[in-house]
């Protein structure tokens, strides 16, 4: 994990203009290693405790990670092998001013590379309705070709939820793997 520690120090400091962005408000919720179902479950209850229920953006705050955050838990190519092949990976959630942004960092292989790239590009260059449209199209699609494989929309919902484009870099270590982080930011109003 040594690798990865260096490559997500690079990323969580730096958005994609490379502007710091250590000057947040408050860093409301960082965790870095193995994740599963529980655990995502236990860090959204924690995440929810942190947030300002009185704004109409908590729901969509919490939602979003746990979504990104499950993420991790079924496709990081970063495995804990002494625990229960459990995935591993970094989640961070930021506020400042008036936004929340929320971040996930973990490691994909380079056959997942491609199909992420292509993802993020094809959401961010959809609007609202047309998300809406592909994201039906996928869970048909899911329902046709196997429903324990997922329908795969999970970043497509994020981007509806955020009403925001998704802000992701990969970075390639080496032959077999890559570091993916993608962001989100989330109004507060």
């Amino acid at each position: 994990m040594p690798v990865m520690n260096n490559a997500i120090h690079l990323y969580i400091t730096r958005n994609k203009d490379n502007k710091d962005t250590r000057n947040c408000e408050k860093i409301l919720l960082y965790y870095q290693g193995t994740l599963n179902n529980a655990l995502v479950g236990s860090l959204t209850q924690y995440l929810r405790k942190k947030l300002d229920r009185s704004k109409p953006s908590h729901w969509k705050v919490h939602t979003i990670f746990t979504e990104m955050a499950q993420n991790i838990a079924l496709y990081s190519a970063d495995r804990a092998i002494f625990d229960k092949n459990e995935a591993i990976g970094l989640v961070l959630v930021k506020e400042y001013k008036d936004t929340y942004e929320i971040t996930t960092t973990n490691l994909v292989t380079q056959q997942q590379v491609y199909l992420l790239k292509t993802r993020c590009e094809e959401i961010n260059n959809l609007n609202t309705e047309e998300l809406r449209k592909f994201k039906n199209q996928l869970l048909e699609k899911s329902t046709e070709i196997n429903r324990k494989a997922g329908a795969n929309i999970g970043l497509v919902q994020v981007a509806l939820i955020a009403k925001n484009k998704l802000d992701y870099h990969i970075l390639p270590l080496d032959t077999e793997r890559a570091v993916f982080q993608v962001s989100v930011s989330v109004a507060k109003s």
